[in-house]
Order: structure tokens, then sequence, then C-alpha cells
């Protein structure tokens, strides 16, 4: 079988897998109500992370209330432990314990309308772990996904949806610009040659195909866990680097790029939830997301195309586009490495 239809193949396999109970050991829940001065926050932690404090309520409440906090207009509220319940089961036969909590804000203050989410509840040695919030404020509400690397979320009030385009478009620009496997897979279609009508196929046929998935993902139709696509990324840019050792024409390249920008098209969507995406304007949040991708993938284009019109002609041209590919080859086998035996 070659390289191309395992890669489908796992694809197909991945877009059929149920990710509810993966790393579940690491996840949490956060639900908060904003309401006047108060707020009401449940939070469903793995026990591990509460085995240190015991079961004294008070060392609970001031351990919870140092990793858990809530802000609003620069002012910070004072967390009370109101119950604690015993571990309850999970999907994956991990225990978790089910807190509630009262978040208090200075009576002096004003009423916030925006609120400002910092947890910081995650286990030192779980890069993966994560916290699913939902967070409401005068009624409006927005779904977040807290990372050890994004622990902070602002949410409250309707944005316009003018605010929420831009938010978004200047997301998406800085995801594909700052994420350097977008950037080689996209590099490496370039190496093998080809005239403007084999660029314009090419990226139209991953700029489709990731719209697809992103979108079918933040629906929630089909969400692959990380832990699978990141991997899967790392080959689709291994498999199109190497091609450009022993491709000999451009023709029906754009099927394979089609094929691989599913896959990427669910790493966009995990981007995405991170930033925050709102329950508001969300169908503006999407399609601006995607935007800033395509301005971002365009930028890297024209500058990718740029450099190889400068170098045309040159006795050295292929050689260096076979280089090019080769440390690319090198560097996609060592993600792929990294994300599935390392991590």
């Amino acid at each position: 079988m070659t390289p191309c239809r395992i890669l489908v193949a796992l694809f197909l396999l991945l877009t059929l897998a149920s990710p509810a109970a993966a790393h579940w050991a690491d996840s949490a829940r956060a639900d908060v109500r904003l309401a006047g001065r108060e707020a009401h926050v449940e939070l469903v932690v793995p026990s591990g992370l509460l085995k240190a404090v015991g079961k004294d309520p008070a060392a609970l409440e001031a351990f919870i209330a140092e990793r858990v906090k809530l802000f609003a207009d620069g002012q910070a509220a004072e967390a009370k432990l109101v119950t604690s319940a015993p571990d309850t089961a999970s999907p994956a036969g991990d225990p978790h314990t089910t807190l509630a909590l009262t978040y208090t804000f200075p009576a002096a203050a004003p009423v916030p309308v925006r609120a400002t989410l910092e947890y910081a509840l995650f286990a030192p040695d779980a890069p993966a772990a994560r916290c699913l919030a939902e967070i409401s404020v005068q009624d409006a509400y927005e779904n977040v996904v807290l990372t050890p690397a994004s622990p902070r979320f602002e949410a409250g009030a309707p944005q316009a949806w003018w605010e929420a385009a831009k938010r978004f478009v200047v997301s998406g620009v800085a995801h594909i610009m700052g994420g350097p496997d977008h950037v080689l897979f996209l590099v490496s279609l370039l190496m093998i040659g080809g005239g403007v009508w084999y660029v314009v196929k090419v990226v139209t046929a991953f700029t489709i195909a990731h719209a697809i998935t992103l979108s079918v993902a933040v629906l929630g139709y089909a969400n692959p866990p990380g832990s699978w696509i990141e991997p899967l990324i790392a080959l689709t840019i291994v498999y199109v680097a190497a091609e450009n050792f022993f491709r000999k024409e451009t023709s029906g390249r754009w099927i394979i790029t089609f094929l691989f920008g599913l896959i990427h098209g669910f790493g966009f969507a995990g981007a995405l939830a991170e930033s925050g995406l709102p329950a508001t304007h969300l169908a503006v949040s999407l399609v601006s997301f995607n935007l800033g991708i395509e301005l971002g993938q365009l930028a890297i284009v024209l500058i990718a195309s740029a450099g190889l019109y400068a170098i045309r002609n040159q006795a050295w041209e292929r050689t260096l586009r076979l280089a090019i590919s080769g440390g690319v080859v090198a560097i996609g086998l060592y993600w792929f490495v990294e994300r599935t035996l390392l991590t």
C-alpha cells in the first residue's frame, strides 16, 4: 500500500473514531455563570490534582482560589467553596471531583459586563491537559478550551459582528503564519515547480478541503483528537516533500493536496477552539477565521513564489529545491516522532 493510501485510510478511521474518552484523565470542565456581582462556578477536575490538599474545606478553598480566578474591570472576585462532591465516574474510569464555588466581586465595583477567567489547575506533567469551559455573562454563552499554553479567556456581553470578524481574521492569519507545519506543507507543494495554473489548483484544493473539515469539526459532526491529527499532519508534510524527488509532473497533484487538506482542517479546528469560539456570531467567526487563514496562506505562497522566481534558470535551482524538500522531510519525520513517541 502506498503512503498516500495509508494516510487516507488512517484519516477515515480517525474521522469515524470517537474522541470522547481521549485524555480524560487530564481533562477538566468549568461551568461559569456570572449574575450581578456574583459568579457561580462548577468545576469537575481530576481528583489526583487535589490529593495534596486533602479533604479540609479551608485548604481546598484556598487551593482552588489560587488557581481558578475571576476578574472584571481590574477587580478580582473572592472565591468561596460551597460544596465538594465525592469522586465521580468518568468515561475512562479516571476519578474526578465536582466542586461548587461562589465568586463575589467587591461591592464598590460596578456590576461586571465582561469577566476574565484564569485557569491554572493543570497537572505539571500533562502538556495535553484541557479545561472545557462554558461561560455565561448577561445571557451570552461562550465556550472555550483552556490549556496550559492558553489559560486565560475574557467573556462577556455579545460583541458586534464586525468585532468578532476582526478578532478571528487576525487569529486565522496568526495561526497559519505562526504554524510552521502548515507553512512547510505549502512551501513543499511549490518546490516541484509548475506554473501559475498549478499553484492556483493546489492552493484552491487545500483551501476547500480544510474549510470543509474545519466547519465539520466546529459544528460538532466529527472532531478527531489532536493527539491523532497532529502526527498525521506531520506525515502529510513528509509525503509531499518526499514526492518532490520522484514526481515528474504536476498534473493531478491537487487531489492529494485536497485529501491532506482535510487533515489540516481538523488541525485548524483545534486552534479555533483554543481561540475561544463565541456562541454569538458563530458563522461570522468561522468565515472570518477561514478568511484569515487564506490571507496568511496567500502571503506564504507569494513570498515563496517570489523567491523561486528569483532563482529560476540558475544551474543550481533544482539542487536547491531538492535540498529544501529533503530538509522538510527530516523536519516532518522529527515532528512525527515527537508527536507520537515523545508525548
